[in-house]
């Protein structure tokens, strides 16, 4: 018995490598595309103007500049020790793993930043949704390091949702 759960956990942990290459090589491809359309969001959002009298509109824009620009930056920060790291290493191990996670991670924290500021102008949560599930689709990881993930960064949301200023109507909703 024992040593057939050892035969699954090495299948499990060979699955694991083979998905973590795989992800990182999606990763490392999307990367291309999502720094420069996150630097221009920002850059687009920067020069937002709103207009008189909408002073919430404008500090939502301006939140989600600099929102943009970190995640442009911190999406670069992942591709590029992504590549690095495949080129060194093609059995990725661990620190792919991890490297996996800290971009889903990104990814997560900026979609609960940007619906909680959307929140705050009288939109709802799509953009939380949306990135979830662009992170799902785009993570290849185990089922477990993938549900505290998700659990995470949905009780962080949860959490700095419940103490804005939102309508008690949208919470209800959740």
């Amino acid at each position: 018995m024992l040593a057939g759960a050892q035969r699954l956990k090495q299948e499990y942990d060979q699955v694991q490598g083979i998905a973590t290459v795989d992800t990182l090589k999606r990763i490392r491809v999307l990367v291309i595309l999502a720094a420069p359309l996150h630097a221009a969001l920002g850059w687009w959002f920067g020069h937002y103007h709103a207009p008189k009298g909408e002073a919430n509109l404008q500090a939502w824009a301006d939140a989600l500049t600099w929102l943009q620009y970190g995640l442009s930056a911190a999406v670069t920060v992942c591709g590029l020790l992504t590549h690095l790291l495949l080129r060194i290493n093609r059995a990725v191990g661990y620190p792919g793993l991890m490297l996996q996670i800290a971009f889903c991670g990104a990814y997560l924290a900026f979609g609960a930043a940007a619906a909680i500021l959307d929140v705050s102008i009288g939109n709802g949560i799509g953009t939380f949704l949306v990135v979830c599930m662009g992170a799902a689709t785009l993570s290849l990881m185990r089922p477990v390091f993938s549900a505290l993930l998700y659990a995470a960064t949905f009780g962080m949301f949860w959490a700095i949702l419940r103490k804005s200023a939102v309508d008690p109507t949208l919470l209800s909703a959740l």
